[in-house]
């Protein structure tokens, strides 16, 4: 049997009684604003990267290595675009 297992909607609702709704608000900062870091979320509650990591996980649905490079490529994409290089286009699609 073991554990039942929890939706996200549990498991946010649980993040927010345990740490508020700061640390909420901070790991969606986390995807809008380019200047806030793993390191420095986990810094100001005292957890781990890591843990900041997973928590990102679980609001966004995506893990955070994944969303940093859809938000890094994609820029290049339109960059690369716009100046008509083809060939890195397809670098960017691999």
């Amino acid at each position: 049997m073991g554990r039942k297992k929890l939706t996200q909607t549990e498991k946010i609702k649980y993040l927010v009684l345990t740490y508020g709704t700061e640390l909420r608000d901070d790991i969606f900062c986390l995807a809008l604003d380019k200047d806030i870091t793993l390191q420095s979320v986990a810094d100001k509650y005292g957890v781990s990267r890591e843990y900041v990591r997973q928590l990102f996980e679980i609001y966004w649905d995506e893990p955070y290595t994944e969303y940093l490079k859809r938000k890094r490529i994609s820029p290049a994409r339109c960059f690369a675009k716009d100046i008509g290089i083809s060939a890195y286009n397809k670098c960017l699609t691999a």
